[in-house]
């Protein structure tokens, strides 16, 4: 077997002393252990490094069952682990559909649903929690978790007490023929016990098809603004017109600075913080938590009827939700716009005026 002819070239002993031996192999009696081992330490797997990450188990999506593992880390990159012991038959074929399938379901989810399913899962600390509201990183990294989702883009990885060849050729081809959006690995773990010391054994398979993937494969595409107006123009071209037009006024508007950004498409921010987004969709976003945490004047009232000013010419938001966004369509009308222009020119002066 080959975990023994492994571990049969593996000699250890204590520190203090004694003769050196070969440990004991010790197998993974359920499959749960091996979930529960990786759940505890994400960093034993590829690609996932030592910064703060968010972590579920058993996290449930609908349709498909529970995925075993799924990690977020702090650049927004989403990994889905599905684990399997050898002894399991459908280590061979089934948990690749199994993993597919959660894959998909998952790029189906807005970051409303994928917040639920982390809470609802057996999680070391739920995504909301791991981003801080308020915070422009945070800002950043939900943006970046909800174009992931948005563009399906995951590491997806079977973790297994023991490879096989055909496991090994399967995450190769799937590789090589998938996008760069989506990584194939297979991560093996096996385990060995001496002098009461554990010792894991982790080996990772597609790591060169993925990097040759991304050798060869397109890239994503840099954003700026003929990108972003592009995007939005194949899905509507009244929402492009109206971002044309928002951009030039930002770009003449000094109190405002102007930032593309490949997860969240433009952001504009004054006096330090966020205050609008225009979208890949072409949806227009209002940070009403920079109004609220202003204080003066923006009490509740204040923010409230802000949002009703902005409904009268046809952003309709939802003022329950820190970040809502709408449908720019309405500001391809011009006098809608000028509407809009001067509002926030009334916005910006109290953001403003003890800068």
């Amino acid at each position: 077997m080959l975990l023994m002819q492994l571990t049969s070239l593996m000699l250890i002993r204590r520190v203090s002393g004694g003769s050196w031996h070969t440990p004991q192999t010790t197998a993974y009696t359920k499959e749960a252990e091996l979930r529960d081992l990786l759940a505890e330490t994400p960093s034993l797997l590829p690609g996932i490094d030592e910064r703060p990450t968010a972590v579920a188990k058993e996290m449930p999506i609908s349709g498909t069952g529970k995925a075993d593992v799924v990690i977020v880390d702090a650049s927004g990159e989403i990994t889905v682990v599905e684990c399997k012991l050898a002894a399991n038959r459908e280590i061979r074929r089934h948990v690749v559909g199994q993993l597919l399938a959660y894959a998909s379901a998952i790029s189906q989810m807005s970051f409303a649903d994928f917040d639920d399913a982390f809470a609802r899962s057996q999680a070391n600390g739920s995504l909301s929690d791991a981003l801080v509201a308020d915070s422009d990183l945070d800002e950043e990294l939900r943006a970046a978790i909800e174009d992931n989702l948005r563009s399906g883009s995951m590491r997806l990885i079977i973790a297994v007490d023991e490879i096989t060849d055909e496991l090994k050729h399967i995450v190769s081809y799937l590789n090589f023929h998938t996008t760069t959006d989506v990584n194939f690995l297979a991560f093996e773990m096996r385990r060995a016990v001496g002098e009461g010391v554990e010792v894991l054994l982790p080996e990772t398979y597609g790591e060169e098809s993925a990097r040759e993937k991304e050798r060869s494969g397109p890239r994503r595409q840099r954003l700026d603004r003929e990108t972003l107006l592009a995007t939005i123009r194949e899905q509507s071209e009244l929402a492009a017109h109206a971002a044309d037009a928002i951009l030039d006024w930002a770009d003449g508007e000094p109190r405002l600075s102007v930032r593309y950004t490949p997860a969240a498409g433009v952001r504009f921010r004054t006096a330090g913080k966020p205050l609008l987004l225009i979208d890949r969709r072409g949806q227009l976003g209002v940070f009403l938590t920079t109004l609220s945490e202003h204080a003066e004047p923006w009490d509740h009232e204040s923010v409230e009827q802000l949002v009703h000013d902005l409904a009268n010419f046809g952003i309709q938001l939802d003022a329950k939700r820190a970040r809502p966004r709408a449908p720019l369509e309405p500001l391809a009308d011009d006098a809608r716009r000028t509407q809009f222009f001067a509002l926030m020119d009334r916005v910006l002066d109290t953001l403003t005026s003890s800068q």
